[in-house]
């Protein structure tokens, strides 16, 4: 005959191992879901998007920050919902002291719409 110490560790045995059973299956549908959230999302970005904004500012990386500022904005909100973005820039004037900097500056993703 079992003693009641004894069932009682087997009862808590059995309780700490089943908590933990739910634990790591919960764990682990939630993984599979988050998956098949991002290959779903991923699927939607297929349609390409770019814009071009003219930059100024007083320093080059300035000018080409406001530039792609103004170009991002414009392919959101065309695109909604965009990713894979992509930044090229080209000179347009530097003032001969370099105090002055115009940068004409592109931007590409791939967007949900």
């Amino acid at each position: 005959m079992e003693s009641r110490t004894g069932r009682r560790r087997r009862a808590l045995l059995w309780r700490v191992s089943a908590a933990s059973l739910v634990t790591v299956t919960a764990l682990g549908l939630g993984a599979v879901a988050a998956d098949a959230t991002t290959d779903q999302s991923a699927m939607s970005y297929t349609v390409p998007r770019s814009a071009s904004a003219v930059g100024q500012g007083r320093t080059s990386d300035v000018a080409k920050h406001n530039g792609a500022q103004e170009a991002r904005a414009a392919v959101l909100a065309a695109g909604g919902d965009c990713t894979n973005w992509s930044q090229s820039d080209r000179a347009l004037f530097i003032a001969p002291d370099s105090s002055w900097w115009v940068y004409e500056v592109t931007v590409s993703a791939s967007c949900v719409h």
